[in-house]
C-alpha cells in the first residue's frame, strides 16, 4: 500500500514538472527604459542642508515633499512641463514646484 502511495506521488509530480520545461527565451537586443520620478533624500553638501526633492531624467527636479509624492502625469498630449522657478509674492521670493501647463 505504501509503495502504490509512493509511485502515485512520484507520477504526479513528474507531470506538474514537465510542464514548467518550456521557457521562451529572452531577447537580449531589445533595451526596454522606463522614465520616472525617483526620490533624492536630503544630504549635506559643504554644510549646506540640501533638502529631499523628486528628480527625473527627462524632466529635472521638482521639489514635492516626500509625502506628496511626484508629479502627475500628463494632463492631455498637447501640455508641456514648466520647471520649478523662483517668484515674488507679497515682496517674499517663493519657489514654485514644476507643473504640466
Amino acid at each position: 500500500m505504501r509503495y502504490l502511495l509512493i509511485i502515485a506521488a512520484l507520477m504526479g509530480f513528474q507531470q506538474t514538472a514537465e510542464a514548467h520545461n518550456r521557457h521562451h527565451q529572452t531577447n537580449s537586443h531589445r533595451t526596454v527604459v522606463t522614465v520616472q520620478w525617483s526620490w533624492v533624500p536630503g544630504h549635506w553638501n559643504r554644510g549646506i542642508w540640501v533638502r529631499g526633492h523628486w528628480s527625473s531624467p527627462r524632466y529635472g527636479v521638482s521639489h514635492r515633499s516626500h509625502r506628496a509624492g511626484p508629479p502627475p502625469r500628463r494632463t492631455h498630449a498637447q501640455s508641456h512641463w514648466v520647471p520649478g522657478h523662483w517668484t515674488v509674492r507679497r515682496g517674499k521670493r517663493v519657489w514654485i514646484s514644476g507643473y504640466w501647463s
